[in-house]
């Protein structure tokens, strides 16, 4: 559902590794293995993966499915990084992806993350970046990172972020990562959030510079700080959320263009918000059929998160 799913760029929609090769890994090592490459692979993670020291995050090749087994399945310690801005090309022409190095080098695409718990992540827990694009993140629990838990930035584009709980993170969900990367960032940046817990989280759920974010169908309780960030050049459409106790449904970062529809429901909160029915609308691009915002709360908190999967004992 949602942006992951859109035509673009060269793919009907995501599948992932699906009709490649499935394999099962218990360590660091094999996981690096199985992912690193661009052959579409399903890689199922069994038990917890600690990471060595040093290393903060995992480079993922294109065509990849990573879905943990069970319920315990546990990224330990690190990051899983969906960039094509290898190390060597970091060596090569520097630390970033700039427009101008765009053709350079490939970039990732269609990837799969579903049902991980990540845990003391030393950077983000997953980063989307170097326009990467169709990424879906389904299914997984966060914890708080040093840094961001799912970030989606540098030119990146047709992602969804759906039916995760985010338990006390602090910069929970970054899309567009600069004021002054509107070159790179403008024109792409597409996101579906919905359906995921934001339990007790602070910032950032999401925050948007430049892109497109439909916000909608999310459970948001005792949000510490606010639930939308509105930056430069961002544009949002949110329905269908339950947001129970926050300090502000919105903040101006230097942008007000939101569309909060009447079939959000908020609970309680000390400053309100800032909107001006001028977000985009998501059905130029796909469909969808919010569900009641009032069901959401019992229905996020029963199916969000890793474990909430049939069918991978």
């Amino acid at each position: 559902m949602g942006f992951a799913a859109h035509s673009a760029d060269g793919l009907d929609t995501t599948t992932g590794g699906a009709g490649g090769e499935v394999v099962t890994v218990t360590s660091y090592a094999e996981l690096a293995a199985a992912v690193g490459d661009h052959t579409p692979r399903v890689i199922r993670i069994s038990g917890t993966i600690a990471g060595p020291g040093g290393v903060e995050m995992l480079d993922v090749g294109s065509n990849k499915t990573i879905i943990g087994l069970g319920a315990s399945a546990t990224i330990d310690g690190f990051g899983l990084d969906v960039n094509g801005w290898t190390p060597d090309l970091v060596a090569a022409h520097g630390v970033t992806c700039d427009p101008d190095k765009a053709s350079l080098f490939t970039p990732i695409s269609n990837v799969i993350i579903r049902n991980l718990t990540f845990i003391n992540s030393t950077d983000d827990s997953i980063n989307v970046q170097c326009y990467s694009h169709h990424v879906w993140v389904d299914h997984n629990t966060f914890y708080k990172s040093y840094d961001g838990s799912v970030d989606v930035k540098r030119g990146s584009d047709w992602v969804t972020v759906s039916w995760n709980h985010f338990v006390e993170t602090d910069k929970t969900m970054l899309l567009g990562h600069d004021d002054s990367n509107g070159p790179q960032d403008t024109g792409r940046l597409h996101v579906t959030y919905h359906h995921n817990w934001l339990d007790r989280t602070i910032q950032r759920n999401p925050r948007v510079r430049f892109g497109q974010a439909h916000v909608f169908n999310n459970f948001a309780n005792e949000i510490n700080d606010y639930f939308i960030g509105l930056g430069t050049g961002a544009s949002v459409h949110a329905d269908g959320n339950y947001v129970d106790v926050v300090k502000r449904t919105s903040k101006d970062y230097g942008g007000t263009d939101l569309t909060w529809t009447d079939t959000n429901i908020v609970g309680e909160t000390l400053h309100g918000g800032v909107e001006n029915g001028r977000g985009f609308d998501p059905g130029t691009y796909y469909a969808t059929t919010p569900d009641p915002a009032a069901d959401i709360p019992a229905m996020v908190m029963s199916q969000a998160g890793a474990g909430k999967l049939t069918g991978m004992e």
